[in-house]
């Protein structure tokens, strides 16, 4: 019997120690899976961080070359516009210029013709002294 519990003893603790072997290594490939597992998602939320920043960093571009070209739109409007008023201004002094060049033609030929028609009076009243 001594033996038999020798023996048991002896089983005991090796199974004991075997046990113990098994948790300690199955401690150790927690701790790495654990690792490993800490790793990759920190790894996946650094590159979606990357993904968004680049995101963001689209997006500002986006928004500063739509804001050049609305800037650009409203200085090539404000450029025709005063293109379209420096027209009109021209227009308006050419109109009066020559509204009153006419103005001054039509009373010289008006002039010319009174002239002329004196002048055709007087040389019918020659004409008429003589016959």
């Amino acid at each position: 019997m001594a033996h038999n519990a020798r023996r048991i003893n002896l089983l005991n603790t090796t199974m004991k120690s075997k046990k113990e072997k098994e948790e300690e290594q199955q401690a150790v490939w927690e701790a790495r899976f654990k690792k490993r597992y800490n790793d990759q998602r920190r790894r996946e939320h650094e590159d979606s961080l990357k993904f968004f920043q680049k995101m963001v960093i689209k997006g500002e571009d986006l928004e500063q070359n739509l804001y050049n070209s609305v800037r650009n739109a409203e200085y090539t409007r404000q450029k025709q516009e005063q293109s379209v008023r420096r027209i009109k201004q021209n227009l308006s002094e050419l109109k009066q210029k020559n509204a009153q060049k006419i103005k001054s033609e039509m009373a010289e030929s008006f002039k010319q013709e009174q002239e002329m028609e004196q002048q055709l009076i007087r040389e019918k009243a020659v004409l008429d002294k003589v016959s």
